[in-house]
């Protein structure tokens, strides 16, 4: 990618990074319970990185190089 790619790409996404927390608050707000309201967005968020990386991995790991994975990089956030 070019530098003028990354820089658009780096752009967008603090924009969406700034509207994130008015639109999670706004859901909170009319759902009455901002804890599901998060709940919601990481699980909206969880799909769609699953469907991102689907689509752009072209090779995923095995169970033998997953087993080699220290059980704590599991729980990283």
């Amino acid at each position: 990618m070019n530098q003028f790619t990354l820089s658009v790409l780096a752009f967008v996404g603090g924009v969406f990074l700034a509207i994130q927390g008015g639109l999670n608050a706004q859901l909170g707000v009319l759902l009455k319970n901002p804890l599901l309201a998060s709940v919601i967005a990481f699980f909206s968020s969880s799909i769609f990185a699953i469907v991102i990386v689907l689509f752009s991995v072209k090779t995923f790991p095995t169970l033998n190089q997953l087993k080699e994975i220290p059980i704590y990089f599991w729980f990283t956030g």
